[in-house]
């Protein structure tokens, strides 16, 4: 995972990137990861397009349909592309251009809290967030949940064996019994671990808190690159 440090003890002065810290993909409405309806090619790569079979595709519709894609303005389903060939096409028929409604966008941006890991130390003195906000896209942040959930019941697990080894400790004839609360531990442990690791794959970033400064990681090269550009003036020479 890429490094990043910033001499910054307030979060709210960190410059993020409009991209999906988990992915890297685009977060600005009309980006490239945007497709087009119906005219997706094997040779659509990176956000490049086959504008003549674009074209193809849009001379077969009548002049009606083609106002009513231009009209509605859904950029969720065409890139603007698209919209560039409808305007040339209905130029071509003579077809005045009416008032397009309002671009409208897919929303499936969702915030997420990460945990700040700090020493014991750092939980005692500092005043940094123990967590911080990112905005992953809407592929990224589903898998979020189910993370959630893998941690929620490891937890439900470990918490379940330390009180019965507080139990067991009470009643000294019941030491036989100590396989349970290990093995809800040993479970526990896992489901846990299993948990932060999907959840760390989900947002592709770790932050630690590092004396006086943060220290992140991101495993998506693309958003690591942007993010240190946006904050190159806070980095440590």
């Amino acid at each position: 995972m890429d490094k990043v440090i910033l001499n910054i003890t307030d979060p709210k002065e960190i410059k993020w990137p409009k991209r999906c810290p988990g992915c890297g993909k685009s977060l600005d409405p009309g980006a490239d990861d945007l497709m087009i309806r119906e005219h997706k090619t094997s040779s659509m790569k990176q956000g490049t397009i086959d504008i003549d079979h674009v074209r193809q595709g849009m001379l077969v519709k009548d002049t009606q349909e083609l106002l009513s894609i231009w009209v509605k303005n859904n950029r969720e389903l065409w890139r603007p592309e698209a919209f560039d060939v409808i305007e040339s096409i209905l130029a071509e028929r003579g077809q005045p251009l009416p008032p397009q409604n309002k671009p409208f966008y897919r929303k499936d941006e969702s915030i997420k809290q990460i945990d700040v890991k700090r020493s014991f130390a750092a939980w005692l003195t500092s005043k940094v967030p123990r967590t911080i906000s990112i905005t992953l896209c809407g592929r990224c942040s589903r898998r979020n949940p189910f993370a959630t959930i893998l941690k929620a019941i490891g937890a439900v697990l470990m918490s379940s064996a330390f009180l019965e080894f507080i139990f067991i400790s009470r009643l000294p004839d019941r030491y036989l019994n100590l396989g349970g609360p290990w093995l809800s531990l040993f479970l526990g442990s896992i489901l846990w671990e299993l948990g932060e690791g999907w959840r760390n794959r989900a947002t592709g970033t770790k932050v630690r808190l590092h004396k006086d400064a943060l220290v992140f990681r991101f495993r998506n090269k693309a958003f690591a690159a942007d993010f240190r550009q946006h904050n190159s003036s806070r980095q440590p020479v």
